[in-house]
Parts: structure tokens; sequence; C-alpha cells
């Protein structure tokens, strides 16, 4: 078979991995002809992003999952037959879930249901925040930005 490139390289496993770590999504993506997942169960969390006016799914990603880099990314996000689009945030330093995903439009809540997130585009670092009022304002650009790539008014 012959070597597929991207990019004036050859497309190796080791590449892809390299592209998911450095959380470029969009190049792994291509690479892989296909959409990179994390699946996982949606687990409780502390409700913080409800306090701030952004809340969250917390997925428990499948273990063994190659993680893309902590940080924020525009996602997509299956739960069952219905699909949204959203904001993710990979923890850095996971405690008892892996990401958190702001659902666009979704509302309620559900817990032990199996999710399935496609990050689509790594749109910035993570960030420690001095206070709830300064995330709050950063979330509030995040979520901006992300809807725009959706093009989402």
């Amino acid at each position: 078979m012959e070597p597929f490139y991207l990019d004036q390289k050859p497309v190796s496993s080791s590449r892809i991995r390299s592209a998911i770590k450095d959380g470029d999504m969009e190049k792994a993506n291509r690479m892989l002809n296909e959409p990179f997942t994390l699946p996982g169960t949606i687990v409780k969390g502390k409700g913080l992003g409800r306090d701030l006016g952004f809340p969250t799914i917390n997925i428990r990603v499948d273990e063994g999952k190659l993680m893309p880099k902590p940080g924020v990314y525009a996602a997509s996000c299956e739960i069952g037959e219905n699909s949204y689009n959203g904001m993710m945030y990979i923890h850095p330093q996971p405690e008892n879930c892996d990401l958190e995903v702001n659902l666009f439009d979704f509302e309620g809540t559900i817990y032990d249901k199996r999710a399935v997130v496609v990050p689509r585009k790594f749109t910035r670092e993570s960030i420690k925040f001095d206070n709830y009022e300064d995330l709050k304002k950063r979330l509030a650009l995040d979520e901006e930005e992300i809807k725009r790539y959706f093009e989402i008014e």
C-alpha cells in the first residue's frame, strides 16, 4: 500500500498521536480521515460551571484513551441520538472527571449516560484565575469565539 501524505510528510501513528497531544485536532482529524473521539461516562461534578452561568456535563473518559493537551476546545458531543456543539475544557490535573463540556443547546441534568466528545479546535491554554468573576468573563469570551467557529449566533 502506498503511503498517505499530509503536508508533504507520510502519515504515521506517531504523527497522529503527536498532533493530538499538541491539541492540533484539525490536523489529527485530517490524518485520521475521521474525527478523533473521546468516549466516556457522564459523572456528577461540583456544580461550579452551573454557578457561573456555564453549566457543564462532566465526563470520565474511557481508560486508555489518548488525551489532547489540557485547555479549551470547540467540541461536538453526542449523547444517545442527540448531537450538540459546545466548549470543552480538558483538566490539567483531573480529579473525578477528565473533561467538561458546556453544551450550547442543552438544558437538563444527566448522569451515568454515555457521551462521545469530538474535540474540533483548540482555542486556548488552561489559565489559573484569581477569582470567579475573571473566570466568568473569560468563559463569555470563549463562548463567543467557539460559537463563531460553529457559526452559531
